[in-house]
């Protein structure tokens, strides 16, 4: 019952994207499922979703929660929803997926159960990557500059994460099935490409950096150099790939001289959010929206607010990065909490949010933290093993 229940709300978390359901605006109703085994744990296994090992969490939410409250109900300023979008909100729940999670790894996790999670997740990111290549990619013009898809930084977040949580965790070892699977990676990251994502595409050469400079399996050092020089030779000597891959998708197909213009108009938009700063430095000035998450941090809730929540950033950062060894779910959350940290300086939510955009760190962050409270870690045939 208990795998059950989380697969489904990782399933039906991962559907709520198809581009018809969002239109719908029926999302919500699959996104819930997350209530479910929630609410099963808290019954059966109600230690576990107390654990110590989340205190820093509970903790932490429950001091934003509380500083909002009491700004908003001492000046009449908003800070606890917006048009837009809620931080306090996007925080309680990645909290809950957090919690779900490490409840669920703690009492039913199991290597078995991590490769079928790392496959569902895969066939989910190809479904939705075909639905958007299919109901938007294949009838723009990878040259304009307006983008064809209008949910790609979300959509993109998503694929890429699927990507990096199925890369650390597992590879299969058969032959068919591997080709299969890295087919499939390839197809989503080509999507991703395709959608021009560029905050995305971001973290993309992040994961690829970590694996060329700090990776300790020294064949896969070489194997990710050589394929990133020859990508690198390949645009160097191939004008029309150089035009399509940097000028159309990486730049935008914008004008490199004005770079308000190559920055989507984010330079424009910081500077009018820093004059607000002086202003309400110690409290903010109460929810806005811009894409730049620690600028907005700042803006939005002050010196006060934005310590809070840059505290809480470092410790889970460092109780990552702590994780050892690097490899399977502990490499997972490593990578994923840095592309997402890369993510927010560029978009306004991440990481804790918007929706489902970031709940595959939440949930690796869950798995971690459970798996570090165990004997031993769960080691998975991937990039991160060296017997690969």
């Amino acid at each position: 019952m208990p795998t059950l229940l989380f697969f489904m709300a990782v399933i039906c978390s991962m559907i709520s994207q198809t581009p018809d359901i969002i239109q719908m605006k029926a999302d919500t109703y699959f996104k819930v499922m997350w209530v479910f085994p929630l609410l099963y744990l808290i019954v059966v296994r109600f230690r576990s979703v107390i654990s110590l090992r989340l205190a820093f969490f509970y903790f932490f939410t429950i001091v934003f929660g509380l500083y909002c409250c009491f700004m908003q109900l001492s000046t009449n300023i908003d800070y606890l929803s917006s048009e837009e979008g809620s931080d306090i909100m996007n925080i309680c729940i990645s909290l809950m997926i957090t919690v779900v999670s490490y409840a669920y790894w703690e009492n039913y996790g199991s290597p078995r159960k991590l490769r079928w999670l790392v496959v569902f997740l895969f066939i989910c990111g190809v479904y939705l990557a075909y639905a958007v290549y299919t109901q938007f990619l294949v009838k723009s013009d990878i040259s304009a500059v307006e983008y064809a898809f209008s949910e790609k930084n979300s959509m993109g977040q998503i694929l890429v994460n699927v990507l990096v949580f199925g890369i650390a965790c597992f590879i299969p070892k058969y032959k068919p099935s591997r080709v299969a699977y890295i087919v499939a990676g390839i197809f989503m990251l080509t999507i991703v490409f395709m959608m021009k994502s560029r905050a995305t595409l971001c973290g993309v050469f992040f994961v690829i950096g970590y694996y060329i400079f700090m990776f300790k399996n020294v064949k896969i050092r070489i194997l990710m150099f050589l394929l990133a020089a020859g990508a690198l030779v390949y645009l160097w000597t191939s004008p029309s790939a150089y035009d399509t891959i940097v000028n159309n998708i990486l730049l935008g197909g914008r004008d490199t001289t004005d770079l308000d213009e190559l920055s989507s108009g984010r330079l424009y938009l910081m500077a009018k959010q820093i004059e607000k700063i002086p202003e309400n430095i110690v409290f903010g000035s109460g929810t806005d929206y811009m894409d730049c998450f620690p600028l907005m941090a700042i803006v939005q809730y002050g010196l006060v607010g934005a310590f809070i929540i840059f505290t809480f950033l470092v410790s889970l950062g460092r109780k990552i990065y702590s994780l050892k060894p690097r490899s399977g779910i502990n490499l997972a959350a490593f990578l994923l909490f840095w592309i997402l940290i890369i993510n927010s300086l560029f978009e306004a939510y991440p990481p804790f949010g918007p929706g489902v955009k970031c709940f595959i760190l939440w949930m690796v962050t869950g798995f971690a933290l459970a798996e570090k409270g165990k004997r031993k870690f769960i080691n998975q045939p991937s990039l991160s093993s060296p017997q690969q």
